[in-house]
This record gives structure tokens, sequence and C-alpha cells, in this order.
């Protein structure tokens, strides 16, 4: 019961950030603007960490790689990126 209810809030995560980011892309390819094109980096590694928590579900030798460390610096990126979509100007 519990991998299932990871799996779909996994899944959830993955397609929810993968469509925010190709929104965030075809608003960033009409606006041009910086701090659009940082929030679609910030989505696009949202996603990918959702990807690589999903496989750890499937392939139970992978969650040993994936240990919160790994995971702690994906999230460093997203506020590194964040901090930088705030500071620069449009």
């Amino acid at each position: 019961m519990d991998s299932l209810f990871n799996i779909i809030i996994y899944g959830f995560g993955m397609i929810f950030s993968f469509g925010l980011f190709i929104v965030s892309l075809f608003s960033y390819k009409n606006s041009k603007n910086k701090k659009i094109f940082f929030v679609s980096i910030i989505l696009f590694v949202f996603f990918i960490k959702f990807i690589l928590l999903s496989t750890s579900i499937f392939y139970p030798r992978l969650e040993n790689i994936l240990s919160i460390s790994i995971l702690s610096i994906f999230d460093l990126i997203m506020l590194a990126l964040l901090f930088l979509a705030i500071l620069i100007k449009s």
C-alpha cells in the first residue's frame, strides 16, 4: 500500500512538473523574460528529481545511490536558481 501511494504521488508530481515546465517554456518563448527561463529550469530539475524518485521504487538498488544527500543537492540547485530568478532584472 505504501509503495502504491508513492507511485501515485511521484507519478502526479512528475506529470505536473513536466506540464508546468512545458507551459513555462511557451511563456518564455513569447516573453523572452529571463526570470521565466530560470523558473523553467527549476521545473525541469523538479521533473528530474521525480524521475529519480520514481525509479528508486521500481529498482530498489537505486535507493542506496539516491540517498538524501543527493536529493538535497537537487533542492539546493532549485533554491539557487530561484534566488537567481528573483535577483535578475526583467
